[in-house]
C-alpha cells in the first residue's frame, strides 16, 4: 500500500515539474518525498538555452544597416564605364559683335564674340573660341583660350569683303574636363553690304 502512494505522489511531482517547465521556472523537487532522483534541468539544458538566446542577439548585431533610400550618386556611367555627369551644361547662346547678336558688321579686320553658359554644377575651367567661314570652322583663327571671359575680340584679320559670312565658335570646358561646342549664326562684314556707288555719266551737248 505504502508503495502505490510513493508512485502517486511522483506523479503528481512530475505533473507539477512538467508545468513548471512550460512557464520556465526550474524544475525541482525533494527526492525524499518521491524517493527517487530529483528532477532537474540540467547544467547542459540551462547553457544550451542561453546560447541560443545570445546567438539571435549576435545575429540581429550581424545584420548590416540598409542603405537611406532615395540617395543616389551625382553622376552615372554609360555602357563603356566612362562617367556622364547628368547635371544641365549648356551654351545659351554665342552672339556675334559686343552686345546683342549682329549680323552685319563694317569693320574689315576684327571680330568680336559673347556667349552665355549655363554650369551650375561643377563651374568652368575656361574657354576657348576660334573664327571661320563656316560653324565650328578655324579658317580665320584657330581655336584661342581666352580663360573664364565670356567675351573677346581679335583685331589685325584678314576678313573677305565678298559677302561671306563669318562664324565665332566658342568650345567650353567644365572642372569636370567635359566640353560643350557652339557657334553664332554669322555676320557678314563691310564693304559685301555697301551700297554700289552711283556713276553718272554727263553727255556733253555740243551747240551747233
Amino acid at each position: 500500500m505504502r508503495w502505490l502512494q510513493e508512485r502517486q505522489q511522483a506523479d503528481r511531482l512530475g505533473r507539477q515539474s512538467n508545468e513548471r517547465r512550460c512557464r520556465g521556472v526550474p524544475s525541482t523537487y525533494d527526492s525524499s518525498e518521491a524517493g527517487g532522483e530529483a528532477a532537474t534541468d540540467s547544467p547542459q539544458d540551462q547553457v544550451a538555452a542561453g546560447t541560443d538566446t545570445a546567438s539571435a542577439d549576435a545575429a540581429q548585431d550581424a545584420v548590416p544597416d540598409s542603405p537611406d533610400v532615395g540617395q543616389e550618386d551625382a553622376t552615372t556611367s554609360d555602357g563603356d564605364g566612362a562617367i556622364v555627369d547628368p547635371r544641365p551644361f549648356v551654351i545659351n547662346y554665342v552672339n556675334d559683335g559686343t552686345g546683342a547678336d549682329i549680323d552685319i558688321q563694317l569693320s574689315q579686320d576684327s571680330i568680336s564674340a559673347n556667349w552665355s553658359i549655363d554650369e551650375p554644377e561643377n563651374g568652368i575651367a575656361g574657354y576657348e573660341w576660334a573664327i571661320g567661314t563656316s560653324p565650328d570652322s578655324e579658317s580665320i583663327r584657330p581655336f584661342t583660350s581666352v580663360g573664364t571671359q565670356s567675351q573677346a575680340s581679335a583685331s589685325g584679320l584678314t576678313l573677305p569683303l565678298d559677302g561671306t559670312v563669318i562664324y565665332v565658335t566658342v568650345r567650353a570646358t567644365n572642372r569636370t574636363g567635359l566640353r560643350r561646342t557652339a557657334s553664332s549664326d554669322g555676320v557678314q562684314v563691310g564693304a559685301a553690304w555697301r551700297e554700289p556707288r552711283c556713276v553718272r555719266k554727263l553727255v556733253a551737248v555740243g551747240l551747233a
